[in-house]
Order: structure tokens, then C-alpha cells, then sequence
């Protein structure tokens, strides 16, 4: 079992926001090869890592620019030592709110939780409601940029 720090500002266990794609590819190597694909010819290259359900998305310089994690058996994914995917959502930013100010103007704000000082943003497709389904109560991914500082 693989436990994923993420480190604000830095990156997702051993993949950094900045690295090369060479570089990324030699931290994941033991993970496999990525699927790797790019949307349009305007757009930069992506290499999802399907047993980690890790994305890594490179900038026009070749440079890791965003990171995503969503939730798979067996691979934790950790910020401060606690588990994302296993946190509810709502707790999870109110316990990241005590660091750093959440965007309570995003206009998907519920939905998503952005950290623009640490490049972090928590996102779920649905909101939870009042059945016991547990439907939106955890988030579906996590994702790291470099931070906008305002």
C-alpha cells in the first residue's frame, strides 16, 4: 500500500508541481506506464496513472502545472495526516479553513473548495443531502496547482 502525502504548494507523494515529465514519469515508474494524452493541439499534454487515479497535467513548457488524485483501494492520500477521501468534505475544509482562507466566492462554492494560497482545491459532483446515502458527503478529487496569490 502506497500513502500519498500531499504537501500544499508541492505537490502529491513523490510528484512535484514543476518537474519535467521525464522526471514525473521516474517518480511514478514503479506505478506504471501513464495513459498519456493530450485534448486538442492548443492544449498541453496529461498522463493519468489509472492505478493511482493520479493525473499530472504539464504546462507549455513541459513542466508539471496541475495535479489530481480521486479516491482508490488501497492508496491513501494524505494531507496533515488526514485522509481525503475518507474525511468528510465539509469537515475537511473547515479543518483547511484554520490554515488558509477558502474562496467562499467561487461560484461552484459547496461543490468545490478552493485554497488560493496553497493551490488547493477539494471538488465533489454532488451535494449531500438529507438521505443516509452518504452521496456527496466525501470528495471525489483532489487538486494542486502552483498558488494565485491576490
Amino acid at each position: 500500500m502506497a500513502v500519498f502525502d500531499i504537501v500544499p504548494q508541492k505537490g502529491i507523494g513523490p510528484v512535484r508541481l514543476g518537474m519535467s515529465r521525464e522526471e514525473s514519469r521516474v517518480a511514478l515508474a514503479e506505478y506504471g506506464a501513464p495513459l498519456s494524452y493530450q485534448r486538442s493541439d492548443d492544449e498541453p499534454a496529461s498522463d493519468f496513472y489509472g492505478a493511482l487515479c493520479l493525473r499530472v497535467d504539464f504546462d507549455t513548457n513541459g513542466k508539471a502545472a496541475f495535479l489530481e488524485a480521486s479516491p482508490v483501494v488501497g492508496n491513501p492520500f494524505l494531507l496533515h495526516n488526514v485522509d481525503i477521501f475518507a474525511t468528510p468534505m465539509d469537515d475537511l475544509a473547515e479543518a483547511i479553513a484554520a490554515y488558509t482562507p477558502i474562496d467562499e466566492d467561487d461560484p461552484e462554492y459547496g461543490y468545490t473548495y478552493h485554497f488560493p494560497s496553497w493551490g488547493l482545491t477539494l471538488w465533489r459532483s454532488v451535494l449531500p443531502d438529507d438521505s443516509d446515502d452518504g452521496n456527496g458527503t466525501f470528495a471525489e478529487s483532489i487538486a494542486l496547482r502552483l498558488p494565485t496569490i491576490s
